[in-house]
Formats: C-alpha cells, structure tokens, sequence
C-alpha cells in the first residue's frame, strides 16, 4: 500500500500539478461563457439612451409630483389581490398611464390608460406572476406633468412562478 502511494507520488511532479491548474482555469472560464449565454442581457427598456438624454423632463415631473400638498397615494392590498390608486381631489382629472414591470421578466410587463371613478383606480393583480414589481404613474392634470414610481411584492396570483 505504502509502494503503490509513493509510486503515485512520484508520477505528480511540477509539472503535473502545472497542467491540472491550467485544466482547471480552462474549464471554469469556458463554464462562466457558456453560463453567460444563457442570461438575459436586455434593458428594462428598449430605447435607454435616448431616455436617459430625457431624463430633465423626468426630473422635472417627479419634481412636480413631490411639489404637490395632497399627492398620488398607491396601496397595495394583498388580501384583496388589488393596486389601488387614489389621484389628488385638488387638481384636475387625470389622464395618462400607469406602467407595471417586473425587472426580471420583460414580457410580464403591463401598459394601462388611467381610468378612474371618484378619483380612484382599482387593478387587480390576479393576472400578475408573482415576485417584485415596479409601477411608473405617468399623468398630467391641470397643464403639469407628473410621475410616481412606487414598488410591490405580488403574492396573490395564481399563476406559477417560472
């Protein structure tokens, strides 16, 4: 036994020892490229740059939202499966949309028109996947322009997480 030990011994010289770390080096990079293949690499949106040259007009209505002395109030109700949005009543009526996105899954992504009753919108989230979602309000009233970001973790779908 102690023969067949020091004979394996032998055989693992510098050399060796040179050739296995290179092997290893080789195959974790080629892992790490054929891993990265497989990551979605696209932006949350598709025309980034020219958005970010924009971003002063964004400024200026997140700005305009902040200014103002009853703002847009979102809650999410979890029990209930609903986003609920409540527009200032001091301003006039609203129009614009209200953009959800899950930052993990761009074709989750939901575009709707502000509707709302009595200053309220109401949308459920039974048609969402669950996980972190993000919501851009983007609205005018009165001549301004307004944006509100707000964040959830939906919990109530139905739909099964992929």
């Amino acid at each position: 036994m102690i023969n067949t030990l020091n004979n394996i011994m032998m055989k693992f010289n510098w050399g060796t020892g040179i050739f296995l770390f290179y092997g290893a080096f080789v195959t974790a990079i080629l892992f790490a490229v054929i891993k990265s293949t497989t990551y979605d690499h696209s932006l949350v949106i598709d025309n980034y740059y020219e958005e970010d040259l924009q971003y002063q007009k964004t400024y200026d209505k997140i700005q305009n939202s902040q200014s103002l002395s009853a703002p847009l109030v979102f809650h999410y109700a979890n029990e209930k499966g609903v986003l609920d949005f409540r527009f200032p009543s001091n301003i006039g009526q609203p129009k614009g949309e209200i953009w959800l996105y899950c930052p993990n899954d761009k074709s989750s992504d939901k575009r709707l028109k502000i509707k709302t009753e009595e200053r309220q919108m109401l949308i459920h989230t039974s048609n969402l996947k669950n996980g972190y979602w993000k919501v851009e309000v983007n609205w005018e009233a009165d001549g301004k322009s307004f944006l509100d970001r707000f964040s959830f973790y939906n919990e109530s779908s139905k739909l099964s997480m992929k």
